[in-house]
């Protein structure tokens, strides 16, 4: 009795631990939000179209935000069960945006985009709309007051079209 004792108490232990280890540890920025961070830190963009940031093929974007579930990201992309899981992270943690490339109504591409490669929060609502390739061009902009530590933290206001 006493070794299953000392059993259940050591993976009590180690599944407490491993806990922080879970939250901390973050899906890496992928290409095109590397891409994209290295050009809003160009000194002289003031705008930029997505359509033109990597050779990607994709007619619209979803930018799922901060705090977003696998589950309302799922509903706007219109995704089953299954595919919904096999796509999405069960939620989007508070550094990022999942970003959905799609064509033809499929999803050709899903990547973590590190927000200060480009923050995308204007954009961030309950019922997440998709961006048009067509239209996906943004005013770039400095914002002074979110970054930590002083570092240049970027906005991303998507232009109007008329």
């Amino acid at each position: 009795m006493r070794p299953i004792l000392n059993f259940a108490r050591a993976i009590a232990i180690a599944s407490v631990l491993a806990i922080p280890v879970a939250y901390s540890t973050a899906e890496p920025a992928g290409e095109f939000s590397k891409a994209l961070g290295k050009l809003v830190r160009s000194e002289k963009v003031h705008e930029v179209d997505l359509a033109n940031v990597l050779p990607l093929d994709w007619s619209e974007l979803f930018t799922f935000g901060p705090y977003s579930t696998r589950e309302s990201n799922c509903q706007a992309l219109q995704l089953g069960w299954f595919k919904c899981r096999m796509t999405l992270p069960a939620e989007v943690n508070e550094g990022e945006f999942v970003l959905v490339f799609r064509s033809n109504s499929k999803v050709v591409h899903v990547e973590h985009h590190r927000r200060w490669n480009g923050d995308f929060s204007s954009r961030a609502s309950p019922r997440p709309q998709p961006i048009l390739r067509s239209a996906a061009k943004f005013s770039v902009s400095l914002v002074s007051n979110r970054a930590p530590q002083g570092e240049q933290w970027y906005q991303l206001e998507h232009q109007a079209h008329d």
